[in-house]
């Protein structure tokens, strides 16, 4: 279950999942590749961990707060989705990448602001 809860300066994502035991779950956090990422662990090209505390991205004047962190292991190879369906076919979006990773059942919150 995914509760969003915006409001004018803070929104918050509060993600649960009771199901299965010990699968691990990735969430993706893409932002354009001009811009600066703080607070984060670099782990390749373009490619990031949040693994405790809030980040932020910034582009010129703008500034988005993210977090908290949370890895719990690194498998983030493979996600890019199903290639035989499309040929040469890729989820991946063009920017810079940051993970948020752990294991099922868990809750966590992320707020952007």
């Amino acid at each position: 279950m995914v509760r969003i809860t915006p409001n004018r300066v803070v929104e918050t994502h509060a993600l649960n999942y009771l199901g299965n035991l010990l699968p691990e779950y990735t969430i993706q956090l893409c932002f354009e590749v001009e811009g600066q990422l703080n607070g984060v662990e670099k782990s390749g090209e373009n490619t990031f961990f949040l693994s405790k505390g809030n980040g932020e991205f910034i582009n010129g004047k703008d500034k988005i707060t993210f977090g908290p962190g949370v890895k719990l292991h690194e498998g983030i190879r493979g996600l890019e989705g199903e290639k035989y369906s499309v040929l040469n076919g890729n989820l991946n979006t063009p920017g810079q990448h940051v993970y948020l990773t752990g294991y099922t059942p868990f809750k966590h919150t992320v707020k952007f602001s």
